[in-house]
């Protein structure tokens, strides 16, 4: 693939002619800007679900915890798919809650389009930070917050000074595999993206074009994207 990103498609010669039209036309830029976009919202709602999720059941009392999270981790072994077409079903133009709300004058969104996407990729995925940040928040040392406590701290700023400093590289690190499994996703923008268009997609459809394929054009995005993800590890790590 990274081979095929420098081969010109008409000549069959080392180029950078699919870069040089990735950058010229504003379609391919458009498709990079919707798949950062519904990554970086995937993740934020992902990291908002999953930091608490892990907190309460990690740390408090609830009862049922181990079916709750059973519950929380089964979108981990469903494929993206499943979960686009369990949403279809239920939010598309025929589906279930929306006929049901439509019969008695209640208007909803449907499924389909960016709000869509960040839904699905959003409790898809959550569970990488839930598991994540679990595992930290139990391997805290407790001494450190008795000794907070202790000094007169209150649970709340022993949670924001002590707490969350320590979760915060489990966070990150949630948060990195849910955007890295966000912004490669293929099968729930095709499913619901409709003329929301995003990289992923638009690679496959360079692949297997009916006007011909363009392995060129379709590995310069897909390298597109591997910089992208690379270069937020690297950060991460750094940070």
């Amino acid at each position: 693939i990274f081979k095929a990103s420098f081969v010109n498609p008409d000549t069959g010669t080392l180029s950078l002619e699919s870069y040089r039209t990735f950058f010229h036309y504003p379609y391919y830029l458009r498709c990079l800007r919707n798949s950062l976009f519904v990554s970086a919202m995937a993740t934020i709602v992902a990291i908002t679900l999953g930091v608490p999720f892990a907190f309460f059941l990690s740390r408090f009392h609830v009862p049922g915890k181990s079916v709750i999270k059973t519950l929380g981790t089964l979108p981990l072994i469903l494929p993206t798919f499943i979960g686009a077409e369990a949403w279809l079903i239920l939010l598309g133009r025929n589906g279930l809650l929306y006929n049901m709300f439509h019969k008695i004058g209640i208007e909803i969104p449907t499924i389909y389009g960016w709000k869509g996407i960040v839904l699905v990729f959003s409790l898809q995925f959550f569970p990488f930070v839930f598991l994540m940040v679990s595992a930290a928040i139990n391997s805290i040392d407790s001494s450190l917050e008795e000794s907070a406590r202790n000094l007169g701290a209150s649970n709340f700023r022993v949670f924001r000074t002590v707490t969350l400093p320590v979760v915060t590289p489990a966070i990150f690190a949630g948060g990195l595999v849910v955007f890295y499994l966000s912004i490669e996703n293929f099968g729930v923008p095709i499913l619901i993206g409709e003329d929301f268009r995003v990289l992923s997609v638009q690679a496959y459809n360079e692949f297997i074009s009916e006007m011909g394929g363009n392995p060129s054009m379709a590995g310069a995005l897909s390298m597109i994207l591997l910089s992208i993800t690379l270069a937020l590890t690297v950060l991460q790590k750094y940070w």
